[in-house]
């Protein structure tokens, strides 16, 4: 906005701007701003920012910021930021499309891009103790499926990847670790579901 003033109903404004601002069917329907939202659109239509602004960088940058941040202006997730000026990056391509900006900024102004760091919850991961008592199951069960599951567990193999192993792709030494050459993976357009332990049995 052009200025720091806060809004008089900040839940209000987003909800009107979300369900019919920035609706277009919504305001195809109802080309006027619902009564409940009158007030709030008012109050953002004397204060928005016109697009052709963000040809300057420092708006540009006050735009990223604020994309950065939560409610409650504490940093949002990595994931969360990118993904905003993932659509934010869109919205000024159609704008470049219509003519209200020659290129798009973001292209030219330089800011630290937030990192996407993904945490291993170890409460949810199978451990080696037991990996080997769920292989020793599987042996027991459907001994065809062992080194299926295997390949899977100490590989990081995808299912798909596994089937489609064959012997010329194994360097299998008699002790330590081996190595498996992943040429591709098996596709079966016929299947849509996952794979079955009959059809991983034929391919294994």
């Amino acid at each position: 906005m052009k200025d720091d003033e806060t809004p008089p109903n900040e839940a209000v404004l987003r909800k009107a701007l979300r369900t019919w601002a920035f609706n277009t069917r919504a305001r195809a329907t109802n080309p006027e701003p619902p009564e409940q939202f009158r007030e709030a659109i008012a109050w953002i239509s004397k204060r928005v920012r016109r697009v052709e602004e963000l040809a300057e960088t420092a708006t540009t940058r006050q735009v990223l910021l604020a994309i950065s941040l939560k409610l409650d202006g504490r940093p949002a997730a990595a994931k969360t930021t990118n993904r905003k000026r993932a659509a934010l990056s869109s919205a000024i391509g159609y704008a470049v499309e219509l003519g209200h900006l020659d290129s798009n900024p973001l292209q030219r102004v330089k800011v630290k891009r937030a990192r996407e760091v993904e945490e291993l919850d170890t409460r949810v991961v199978v451990n080696h103790r037991q990996a080997k008592r769920i292989l020793a199951a599987v042996r027991a069960s459907e001994p065809e499926l062992e080194a299926f599951i295997g390949c899977i567990y100490y590989g990081a193999m995808r299912p798909a990847e596994v089937r489609d192993l064959r012997r010329q792709d194994l360097t299998l030494p008699e002790t330590g670790w081996g190595e498996a050459l992943l040429a591709g993976s098996f596709q079966d357009p016929a299947r849509t579901g996952p794979t079955t332990a009959s059809s991983a049995r034929s391919a294994a």
